[in-house]
């Protein structure tokens, strides 16, 4: 039972990472689940190995600290869907435990004499590691990032909303276990509990398949939007179409009011999954309201509309930071889900491109 469990995630986690790689992988956010993904493969693959060849060893699979870097992977998909840069050096920080559970490890394959005498100590400090560094991590993630949290993609939000809670539960478990004493530290543990907590890491890549399978569908979207913002000459059309039921010139300049609030405030442009839809939810009234604002009282399409607060975005990261940041990863903090929509609007608007705008800062 456990080696069909194990090699079903192996298999659902290969199939995401095809995903993962087709949906695009520019974003320090999109590397960052990449990398995971690959992690939880090893992770995975490894459970199953030494399962299979080494059953009456059962330590080594035991034993392993691959739990200690679930958090930290938790916590660097969170700032970079916040937009924060990722230094070497933060990263070994929180790299850190997981070395010394790795250092820790390999002495209790290789010492057996380590291993009569402090087996139970060396699983009760792992497994009471492996829960507080998922719940500080977990909690950090969920709750210490709230304001910033409204400028990102809603499905990266709901993304690592789903993940911390995934990791409240794993680190939560792991204290009545470690705490009550429930885990035998001198042999395996029970398939209960082996079932609960694969589940738990099948889970993670579920909902990373399902923010890929959105993904997809969102770049189907940006196809649409390159013909739609191309077609200006329909603008007329419609604006002329609408005038016939168009709201009173003080509705719609209330309408553009709250539309500045959100866009100065909130930043909703920086949503790569914002839509016309979602806009109207926003702002809450109606769909075809949003629509008559943009092409009756303001002159402009959504995409048109959207994308030159997003390029100005892009424009004051690059003025702020001109050499640490790359082209795609600007597009994604600007709000933009495709690279050519994003150098073909800044290009329209600035009358260059994000490269040569660097450069004219650098010069």
């Amino acid at each position: 039972m456990s080696a069909l469990l194990l090699a079903f995630i192996i298999v659902f986690t290969l199939l995401t990472i095809s995903l993962h790689y087709t949906a695009g992988n520019k974003t320090p956010f999109e590397k960052i689940l990449f990398l995971y993904l690959c992690y939880v493969l090893f992770h995975v693959s490894y459970a199953l190995f030494t399962r299979h060849y080494f059953a009456d060893k059962r330590y080594i699979d035991g034993a392993v600290p691959f739990g200690l870097f679930y958090g930290p992977f938790f916590y660097f998909a969170w700032r970079a869907s916040q937009g924060k840069v990722l230094s070497n050096m933060m990263i070994w920080l929180h790299s850190v435990p997981f070395l010394l559970g790795c250092v820790a490890y390999i002495i209790m394959l290789c010492s057996s004499s380590f291993r009569q005498d402090y087996t139970r100590l060396y699983y009760g400090v792992l497994y009471s590691s492996v829960a507080i560094s998922m719940f500080f991590y977990a909690l950090k993630g969920m709750f210490g990032g709230a304001r910033e949290s409204k400028a990102i993609s809603g499905d990266a939000r709901r993304l690592i909303g789903i993940a911390g809670m995934i990791l409240l539960i794993i680190a939560l478990f792991f204290f009545v276990q470690t705490y009550t004493r429930l885990i035998p530290w001198t042999r395996s543990i029970s398939s209960w509990t082996f079932f609960f907590m694969y589940t738990l890491i099948f889970s993670s890549v579920l909902i990373v398949f399902r923010y890929n399978i959105k993904r997809l569908r969102i770049r189907r979207v940006g196809a649409m939007e390159l013909s739609a913002a191309s077609d200006n000459s329909d603008s007329g059309e419609r604006s002329r179409l609408y005038k016939k039921s168009a709201l009173s010139e003080k509705v719609l300049a209330e309408y553009e009011k709250k539309l500045e609030i959100l866009m100065l405030e909130e930043k909703v442009y920086l949503k790569t999954d914002l839509s016309l839809e979602g806009l109207a939810a926003e702002l809450k009234i109606p769909k075809h309201h949003v629509t008559q604002l943009f092409n009756v009282h303001i002159g402009k399409n959504f995409y048109q509309y959207i994308n030159e607060y997003r390029v100005d975005h892009a424009c004051g990261l690059l003025q702020s930071e001109p050499k640490n940041i790359k082209i795609d990863e600007l597009a994604f903090l600007s709000g933009f889900n495709s690279k050519v929509s994003f150098n073909r609007y800044f290009k329209k608007q600035m009358d260059c491109t994000p490269s040569e705008f660097r450069e004219r800062l650098q010069g």
